[in-house]
């Protein structure tokens, strides 16, 4: 699939709803997307590899592997760290490369849609929200986030972190193992159970493996407890 079906998917969307605008801002986050050649959808392609980086140039296969992030940052993280039309110096994209990923076969996208504003927002990081999400917004990326499953049609997504473990888990009982009255950690302790692999087999979600992974922002840390990482690799290989 060609990823520009994707992004005139995503300007449907947004032009359809009604005061997309405002339901952005009532959020805390701006729309911003397809700014970068290379990095994490909806900003960038989605596809990590120079040979297809550029957006009208980017495709991805059926079957492929989703890594679904929480979202991209704030504004002040892309004025300072996306040069030259890519995200550089990314410790989750370069923690990630360590899973022995194919990346002809991996798209790499975000739940939450735009940027979060910390221009209006002061206090607001990459790891701190100050303005809490409305419904609306969140519907809004939901729906979104389904879409990019029926056109990207994985076999297999990686969630990155406790907050895409939350997210699903709000939307969908089926996620409930990753609620965050779940720590990552634990789910990774007991070996017989595998609790941080569902699989799914419906109408919604349709035939996939979701795998919930410690971040890899912190990957040096919580990665070497309980043999994470080697899990994380088996469960992403098979």
């Amino acid at each position: 699939m060609k990823i520009n079906t994707l992004f005139e998917a995503y300007e449907i969307l947004i032009t359809n709803k009604v005061g997309s605008k405002k339901i952005f801002e009532n959020s805390g986050m701006v729309d911003v997307n397809k700014k970068l050649d290379f990095g994490f959808f909806p900003l960038g392609s989605g596809i990590l590899l120079e040979t297809k980086s550029l957006i009208n140039k980017a495709s991805i296969d059926d079957d492929c592997v989703m890594v679904l992030g929480n979202d991209f940052g704030t504004i002040t993280y892309f004025e300072k760290k996306c040069k030259h039309n890519r995200e550089n110096s990314s410790k989750t994209i370069a923690n990630l490369m360590s899973l022995g990923l194919d990346l002809e076969n991996t798209f790499f996208t975000n739940f939450y849609l735009g940027l979060r504003n910390d221009k209006i927002y002061q206090g607001t990081t990459m790891t701190k929200k100050v303005k809490k999400m409305e419904k609306d917004y969140k519907d809004l990326c939901y729906n979104f986030f389904q879409i990019q499953l029926e056109l990207i049609n994985p076999k297999i997504v990686i969630c990155l972190g406790a907050e895409v473990g939350q997210t699903l888990s709000e939307f969908s009982d089926v996620f409930s193992n990753f609620s965050s009255k779940n720590k990552i950690s634990n789910l990774y302790a007991d070996y017989t159970k595998q609790d941080y692999i569902i699989y799914t087999n419906d109408c919604t979600f349709e035939k996939r493996k979701f795998v919930l992974i410690p971040h890899p922002s912190y990957a040096h840390i919580n990665w070497k407890k309980n043999d994470i990482e080697n899990q994380i690799k088996k469960a992403i290989q098979n």
